[in-house]
């Protein structure tokens, strides 16, 4: 049996002010939607409640993520970028210890 999940976003902020989310599974060459039904329920104070709403393999939820950025979506304290810029900055600092130890020292 072949399977395969793909998460898909809708853009529904012009009519309804949301991002309409869905989870879809092929399964041997034939396609089923899942629905996911999210209720709340009232918890003690300081729990987070009995389980999780929702539960993804690694996979799942790159590919929301990926979903999430396709439609605009990005960290507002920029962490993303940031540790991008700082693997850079990390990048960058290797080369220039593997030129500089290359080019021995600066002849006078």
């Amino acid at each position: 049996m072949d399977k395969r999940v793909t998460w898909h976003i809708q853009d529904d902020m012009a009519y309804r002010d949301a991002l309409c989310v869905y989870r879809v599974e092929k399964e041997d060459g034939r396609r089923f939607m899942t629905a996911v039904e999210m209720r709340l329920t009232e918890v003690e104070p300081g729990l987070i409640g009995p389980g999780p709403m929702l539960e993804l393999p690694p996979d799942e939820a790159q590919q929301l993520m990926n979903e999430l950025w396709r439609v605009g979506i990005r960290p507002k304290d920029g962490s993303g970028a940031l540790a991008h810029v700082d693997a850079m900055k990390a990048h960058l600092a290797d080369m220039r210890q593997i030129v500089f130890d290359n080019l021995g020292p600066k002849p006078k």
